[in-house]
């Protein structure tokens, strides 16, 4: 059998200055993130409306070609909303 873990009150102080120092830094975090994500679907309307401007044909076929050439663009975006709701999430949970 091992020995129980005792947990001392050292180190129940040392747990909270770290969840008060990760508090502290949340905001911080969250902007960083939200500012990725905002890049990111920045750059996605842009390369959009270019190869959107740049097809030829009628409004459907335009729409189709916007969308097969961005779609690295919308996969960056939709990596960047990811992880930011997931930044979002993990510090509220906090």
């Amino acid at each position: 059998m091992s020995s129980p873990e005792f947990v001392t009150l050292h180190d129940v102080e040392v747990e909270m200055a770290d969840l008060n120092r990760r508090i502290g830094e949340a905001p911080g975090v969250i902007r960083d993130y939200h500012n990725k994500f905002k890049e990111a679907r920045q750059a996605y309307k842009r390369a959009y409306a270019l190869a959107y401007s740049a097809a030829d044909g009628s409004q459907a076929l335009r729409k189709i070609q916007a969308d097969l050439e961005t779609e690295e663009q919308l996969i960056a975006m939709d990596d960047a909303e990811i992880d930011f709701r997931f930044v979002q999430d993990t510090l509220d949970a906090l």
